[in-house]
């Protein structure tokens, strides 16, 4: 009996033992689903913010597509622009050489037919010559003779002249075909060469712009760039804290600030006159004042005594009826006291000319004659002087130097006319000399350091 009591408490015991556990996995089982579910939330909230991310990312690269389509669709048109003035310039460099050739051709067939023309003459000279000798005893007969012998001989000289100046003609009525096939030629070459260039590098437009853009097409770069200012290189417009814009404007406004200045002064202090600067020349037998412009006045009242060495020398003067009335005068040669109290004691060294000083401002001379001396000339007077041939130095090279200049004289007798492409006469800072030497050339810097504010 106890033993079966000790079993059936055994197997209660064991029933209750199971319950529990039965009821402590139904406990757990909702919390863990629980579980699952807020985990399978939290990784498709994940997901779709990874989606929106990639979404973007693929916008952003699809606009970057676009604009580079863009910029490939416009250097192919620029391509294509600069094959057809390729094409355009061999066209009429071929029909220049074919019509140079035909010229040629019809030249030397009328040298031939002046010389066969030449030779009969002379072949009836020498027959009428033994006419004359047989005839020479009817005195009419012989006197008419002489004369077509005297027409024929001086006809003949006039051939002969012809024929000895047919490469002189030859030469003044064809030079100037050859002088524009020969630029032609360059400048074909050139566009070649820009076109090879720009295909293999296309950096190269960057470098072409830096030196052949003019300053009125500024605002036109500078909204070309406004237009590739996106959210992703807007790092790169910043230096030291400020976007490059703010410093540009900055000096803008210093510059424009400057210029009303000067210009209030000058109304200021000269309200009812009227000055212009140039220099004196002498004429001869009578003395004109030459303005900025070349244009000459007569002066209106004789010129002092002490003032006749100042040929081709500044001065300021006002116009009275369309005569000059000198107001001022400028003599370069004169030594400052600096200068003065330094100069040496020997007579030798003091008999040397002392220029005044115009300040250390760059000056470029463009011309093909005396440059050197001109250049040696400036830096007398303190200045920093480069110098271009145009026969010898690239336009490239002239955009470069004439960035860099504060004043730009042209000596105008000396340049081709195709400089007038790339120097613009009406800047303030250009001055076109007409005639040129070494005290003009000083002459006309100071005329333009004045004219611009710089002295």
């Amino acid at each position: 009996m106890e033993s079966n009591k000790q079993e059936r408490a055994k197997r209660t015991s064991k029933l209750l033992q199971q319950i529990k556990e039965k009821q402590v996995d139904r406990t757990d089982q909702p919390i863990e689903v629980e579980a699952k579910k807020v985990n399978s939330e939290q990784r498709s909230k994940n997901l779709r913010t990874e989606l929106k991310k990639l979404q973007k990312k693929y916008d952003e690269q699809k606009r970057l597509n676009q604009k580079l389509k863009k910029e490939m669709r416009s250097t192919n048109s620029k391509a294509d622009s600069l094959k057809r003035e390729n094409w355009e310039l061999k066209e009429k460099l071929g029909e220049v050489e074919g019509a140079f050739k035909v010229k040629e051709n019809s030249l030397q067939t009328a040298y031939e037919q002046e010389k066969a023309r030449a030779d009969r003459a002379e072949k009836v000279i020498e027959h009428l010559e033994r006419e004359k000798s047989k005839k020479n005893k009817k005195g009419n007969r012989r006197a008419d003779l002489a004369q077509q012998v005297k027409q024929l001989k001086e006809s003949n000289q006039q051939y002969r002249q012809k024929l000895e100046n047919y490469d002189l003609l030859k030469e003044q009525e064809y030079g100037g075909m050859r002088t524009d096939i020969e630029k032609l030629s360059r400048e074909l070459d050139q566009y070649k060469r820009l076109e090879e260039k720009t295909i293999k590098d296309p950096m190269y437009l960057m470098k072409f712009m830096k030196t052949n853009l003019k300053r009125e097409q500024l605002p036109e770069l500078l909204a070309l760039l406004e237009s590739f200012i996106t959210p992703g290189n807007i790092k790169y417009f910043y230096r030291g804290g400020h976007n490059v814009f703010h410093a540009m404007m900055r000096r803008v406004g210093l510059l424009s600030f400057r210029t009303r200045l000067l210009t209030d002064e000058a109304e200021l202090s000269r309200p009812f006159r009227k000055e212009k600067m140039g220099h004196l020349a002498d004429r001869g037998d009578h003395w004109v004042f030459v303005d900025a412009e070349s244009n000459e006045y007569p002066l209106k009242y004789p010129l002092a005594e002490e003032m006749l060495s100042m040929n081709e020398r500044p001065v300021k003067a006002m116009l009275d009826e369309g005569k000059a009335v000198l107001t001022e005068h400028f003599n370069l040669e004169r030594p400052t006291r600096e200068e003065t109290s330094r100069a040496p004691k020997d007579k030798g060294a003091s008999q040397q000319k002392k220029y005044a000083k115009f300040g250390n401002y760059n000056v470029l001379i463009i011309g093909s004659r005396f440059l050197s001396d001109y250049k040696h000339r400036l830096e007398l007077h303190g200045c920093t002087v480069s110098i271009h041939n145009p026969y010898e130095e690239s336009y490239e090279l002239l955009d470069g130097k004439m960035s860099r200049a504060d004043v730009i004289l042209v000596c105008e007798r000396h340049v081709p006319h195709s400089i007038w492409g790339h120097v613009d006469r009406n800047v303030e800072q250009v001055c076109v000399l007409k005639n040129d030497s070494k005290d003009l050339v000083a002459t006309y810097a100071y005329v333009v350091l004045e004219r611009c504010g710089l002295l």
